[in-house]
């Protein structure tokens, strides 16, 4: 995995409860085109895939950083972990469900070798699969999108005004510059989740995006996916992270404000109008006023 002759790229692999899948997601890092790799895995959670993760290293003589967590983390918390261990110019994480395509690593290298120092981020397409490995739908994402919003090209460049109405990038799809990440504070972990937060704060920051257009990795959907079960959970957070990020975001954005209202509408649908004004304000502006006049005030 070394050829010192090409910047160094790290690779955060973060297992959790993944012993279906954390082989292929493995195999599918040691199999990159690209040589040059620094791999660190961390296990999440102390179970068999510990052992699982442990006779792979062994039997296919990996050097890499084993991480073995005591305590589980979340997502932001263990890829701010895992950057204290990246040496490389240029990172990414994956969860080891996912399956990186051979070439990805090569490709987004040697497009980040040939553009301008403020691209912080390129960004793939991909295809979804479900547990199995089957392909959920043969229409990538960026294909998906690009007829949703009528458009021939990926957006490039700051993106502040595509990335406030939806958060189209993947995670597993970028490749990062280590330097940009640290820069803006590092991944903020009062999240569950890592990507749209990150993408928000480098925009906001002045950094840029970049799309590569091919499918560079396979995106696993499981039945837990916070893509597939739009929850109670997932609505109160979109509500917080939209008021988190207000000051950062295009809060003239069409598609924000539809966001935002379908949110509101799904949380007072679910919980009540009265359940949702405590929310709104306790959780999202700290306090425990929750009075008519509270609301209004924190919104406008």
């Amino acid at each position: 995995m070394t050829n010192t002759s090409q910047p160094l790229v790290s690779i955060i692999a973060i297992c959790h409860k993944h012993a279906p899948y954390v082989l292929e997601t493995l195999e599918s890092i040691r199999k990159q085109t690209y040589s040059n790799i620094e791999l660190i895995i961390i296990n999440n959670i102390k179970d068999e895939c510990e052992g699982i993760i442990q006779t792979w290293i062994k039997e296919h003589e990996v050097a890499c950083k084993f991480i073995q967590n005591e305590v589980p983390l979340s997502i932001t918390k263990n890829l701010n972990l895992g950057l204290t261990q990246v040496n490389g110019e240029y990172f990414q994480g994956i969860s080891c469900d996912d399956v990186l395509m051979p070439n990805k690593t090569r490709d987004q290298v040697l497009l980040f070798e040939s553009i301008d120092n403020k691209y912080a981020c390129i960004y793939g397409d991909v295809l979804k699969i479900d547990a199995l490995g089957n392909i959920i739908s043969k229409e990538t994402e960026f294909s998906r999108l690009r007829r949703i919003l009528n458009v021939q090209e990926m957006p490039k460049g700051r993106l502040i005004n595509e990335i406030s109405e939806r958060p189209f990038i993947h995670a597993p799809s970028v490749l990062l510059k280590k330097e940009a990440i640290l820069q803006v504070g590092t991944y903020d972990t009062n999240w569950a989740f890592e990507d749209w937060p990150m993408w928000i704060t480098l925009s906001y920051n002045n950094y840029h995006f970049h799309p590569i257009d091919k499918v560079n990795v396979h995106y696993r959907i499981l039945e837990t996916s916070l893509d597939r079960n739009k929850s109670i959970e997932f609505y109160l957070t979109y509500i917080k992270l939209f008021s988190t990020y207000s000051g950062f975001l295009n809060t003239k954005s069409n598609g924000l404000r539809k966001h935002w209202l379908k949110a509101l509408e799904e949380v007072r649908n679910r919980m009540g109008f009265r359940a949702l004004l405590k929310y709104y304000v306790q959780y999202v502006h700290k306090t425990n006023d929750y009075s008519i006049k509270s609301l209004v005030k924190s919104i406008f």
